[in-house]
C-alpha cells in the first residue's frame, strides 16, 4: 500500500504472508522523500513493531513545535537535530523528541527526523557513513493539512492490517 505522494513524503508497506507469523507481521516497509527511497535495499520489516512505535504517541504522531529549529536552513537543521537526539557530552539525556521511530531504517543506518511550525512540517533524513559521522540527505516541507492526512492513513493502516 502507497501512503502519501513518493515525488513528495509517502511510506511503501506490504505485509509478505510467507515471512510472518502467529507472533509477527512482516513485510516491507519504505519511505520516500523527493523520489528517494529509504532504505536504499529490500530489507525485511517487522511491521508490527515499526508501525506500532510510529502511530503510539511518536514524534510522528505529535510532531514538536520548535519555530526558532524549524526556520534553520536544512543541513544546519538536520546537524542540530542529531546533536540534540544524540548529544556529543556523554553526560547529557539523549532526547528522541524529533527522531521518527523506524527500526529498520535505523538499521540500514538512517536517521529520519520531523518539526513543526505552528503552519508546517518538515521531514529531514541523512544517514551514518561510518560509526560517527551523519550526512545530510534531503528534506522535504509540507503543511500541515497534508500531512495529517499521512498520518491519519498510516494509523489506520496500522489498525486495519497490523493491530491483532
Amino acid at each position: 500500500m502507497l501512503i502519501g505522494n513518493p515525488d513528495k513524503f509517502a511510506f511503501l508497506l506490504e505485509i509478505v504472508p510467507e515471512w510472518s507469523d502467529d507472533t509477527f507481521i512482516n513485510g516491507m516497509l519504505y519511505v520516500f522523500i523527493n523520489g528517494a527511497q529509504y532504505p536504499k535495499t529490500l530489507r525485511t520489516t517487522t511491521l508490527s513493531d515499526d508501525i506500532y512505535y510510529l502511530v503510539d504517541n511518536s514524534s510522528f504522531i505529535h510532531p514538536k513545535v520548535n519555530d526558532e529549529l524549524f526556520s534553520l536552513d536544512a543541513k544546519t537543521l538536520f546537524e542540530k537535530l542529531c546533536e540534540i537526539t544524540f548529544p556529543p557530552a556523554m553526560e547529557d539525556n539523549n532526547d528522541f523528541d524529533y527522531l521518527i521511530p523506524l527500526t529498520e531504517l535505523a538499521s540500514e543506518k538512517y536517521q529520519i527526523y520531523i518539526v513543526s511550525s505552528k503552519m508546517s512540517i518538515k521531514i529531514l533524513v541523512g544517514h551514518y557513513i561510518d560509526n560517527d559521522q551523519i550526512y545530510f540527505d534531503d528534506e522535504v516541507s509540507m503543511g500541515l493539512e497534508e500531512f495529517e492526512v499521512i498520518k491519519q492513513k498510516m494509523q489506520n493502516y496500522y489498525l486495519k492490517y497490523i493491530k491483532r
